[in-house]
């Protein structure tokens, strides 16, 4: 018999929960009854732990799945009906999981999706701002010079080497 040290414990909260929710109307539970049943949860969950181990070195695998779960509960002597409700346990978890995974995908394809969106919104800011510039006038000190004109050569204004002397 496996018997597993007290540090090794499920959570109590979670089985006291359990024990909550399945307990009938009108029925008291001890609390001699809820360590009853901690340590027998956790001596089941030590079993099949153990049991899983030695499968998964007899079968040379790395990584434990659902279907090994119902292998060990076989190989311990669990009854079929236990069998039986255990894989449609594991079934709803699986099934679980899978929404959660498909929920987590969509998520992160919706965040692409508005990434993508604020992407092409920022771009098309940033060429209409690019337009308005390219309307709005020069800034005085980068004006272009304009060539003079033939009055303005003539101008007193222009100095020469002649007027030096």
């Amino acid at each position: 018999i496996l018997m597993m040290e007290a540090k090794e414990e499920l959570p109590k909260g979670v089985i006291a929960k359990i024990v909550r929710e399945h307990t009938p109307k009108g029925v008291q539970v001890t609390e001699g009854f809820k360590r009853g049943v901690l340590a027998c949860s956790t001596g089941l969950v030590g079993m099949l732990t153990i049991k899983l181990k030695e499968l998964m070195e007899e079968k040379k695998k790395k990584m434990m799945q659902p279907p090994d779960v119902i292998d060990a509960l076989k190989e311990l002597g669990f009854p079929e009906s236990y069998i039986i409700a255990a894989s449609a346990c594991l079934s709803s978890v699986e099934e679980n999981n899978q929404r959660h995974r498909d929920r987590k995908k969509a998520v992160k394809q919706q965040k692409k999706i508005i990434n993508t969106e604020e992407m092409r919104m920022k771009q098309q800011q940033l060429f209409e701002s690019a337009r308005q510039e390219s309307e709005e006038p020069v800034h005085a000190a980068f004006e272009v010079i304009k060539p003079e004109t033939e009055d303005e050569e003539d101008s007193d204004d222009e100095f020469t080497l002649d007027d030096a002397n």
